[in-house]
């Protein structure tokens, strides 16, 4: 099972959110984008990956979420989540 690391170093690489590792530089979408590209299949690991990820999002993260979410799946099942 892989760790997830996230970092409160981050910023912008073709526009779209990412961390950095501090140990090694490497390079991850952040938190929200994940869960975006997630949400366009709804399955049930998408599901317990939202659920679980939205307790440890700043709240501009979920901000961003619920409007990205509203413009690319306006009737998504999510937006009806307390987000």
């Amino acid at each position: 099972m892989a760790t997830v690391i996230l970092c409160l170093d981050r910023g912008r690489r073709n526009g779209v959110p990412f961390v950095i590792d501090p140990r090694d530089a490497r390079h991850f979408k952040a938190p929200e984008v994940v869960l975006l590209s997630k949400a366009k299949h709804d399955q049930e690991r998408d599901r317990i990956d939202l659920k679980a990820t939205l307790t440890k999002m700043s709240d501009a993260e979920v901000q961003w979420l619920r409007e990205s979410l509203a413009l690319v799946h306006p009737n998504h099942q999510w937006l009806a989540l307390p987000l």
